[in-house]
């Protein structure tokens, strides 16, 4: 799909939205490993909704992602990762960490911006592209009060979380892709939607395909035979299966992020978990 950009989508209205007596806003947390097409997603997502005529906002919070004109919101126009990692010589993940800190200690600055975007008498469709350090959402704060001030303004939030699907041929290793997923939602504490990225990639692959039709076919894979030297992990496997299967919300939709039918039924998806139809 051919992504199409307004570069003064803050500056004109929309045309064709409607008014309403009560204006709702809306925003998704786009979060999941690094290189799984959170970025991607984003930018297709905002050509999605500006050919269905709604106003998307596109917010950049990832350090490290430095070069995103794009974004009306940067976090690079306060701190970039690189510049951390140079002067502080800390690794990729510290530097992040360092570099969201700062952003923690200027949230004022992040609502001022979100609060100039409201202003507008029609609903914004937020998007907010976050790093991939698995780390930011279970030992760190910042995203757990990013979560509150936007709460603050009423603006309805859904989370994101999109995984590679070409880790999901390996039972063990969706296992640790699942486990992930589960600590960003019981961190982030809202409502979700679960993507498989780059399923394109996969589609000619029979396995591959039965997890394009059906993810969850994954764990009817058979178990390690006797003479496996993995054959000690069938019990613990076992019950992570139960555990995954009672946790409903752990379901997954597999998607192509550049085809436009895909990001439609992603975007209805997300608003029949909100119930906003």
């Amino acid at each position: 799909m051919n992504s199409v950009f307004k570069p003064d989508i803050l500056t004109t209205r929309p045309h064709g939205i409607m008014e309403e007596k009560k204006k709702n806003n809306y925003c998704q947390l786009v979060v999941g490993p690094p290189g799984a097409g959170k970025t991607t997603y984003c930018k297709n997502m905002v050509s999605f909704l500006l050919s269905i005529k709604k106003f998307p906002v596109f917010i950049n919070l990832d350090p490290g992602n430095e070069n995103e004109p794009l974004a009306k919101i940067n976090i690079c126009d306060l701190i970039f990762s690189r510049e951390i990692s140079s002067e502080l010589h800390l690794g990729p993940n510290g530097s992040i960490l360092f570099s969201m800190e700062i952003f923690e200690k200027n949230l004022d600055w992040f609502e001022k911006k979100i609060k100039k975007i409201l202003k507008f008498s029609f609903p914004v469709f937020f998007l907010i592209d976050l790093p991939g350090q698995i780390e930011i959402f279970t030992h760190h704060s910042s995203i757990r009060k990013l979560i509150s001030r936007i709460k603050k303004e009423k603006i309805s939030l859904i989370s994101v979380i999109i995984s590679d699907s070409l880790y999901w041929k390996d039972k063990s290793i969706v296992y640790s892709v699942l486990v992930m997923c589960l600590s960003i939602l019981l961190n982030l504490e809202l409502s979700h939607i679960n993507l498989l990225s780059k399923t394109d990639l996969i589609f000619f692959d029979p396995i591959g395909l039965d997890i394009f039709q059906k993810p969850q076919n994954i764990f009817f894979q058979l178990n390690f035979s006797l003479g496996s030297i993995f054959y000690w992990a069938n019990k613990f496997n076992n019950c992570l299966d139960e555990f995954i299967f009672d946790f409903s919300s752990l379901t997954t939709l597999a998607v192509n992020l550049f085809n436009i039918e895909h990001i439609r039924k992603i975007f209805f998806n997300i608003f029949k978990n909100l119930n906003r139809f």
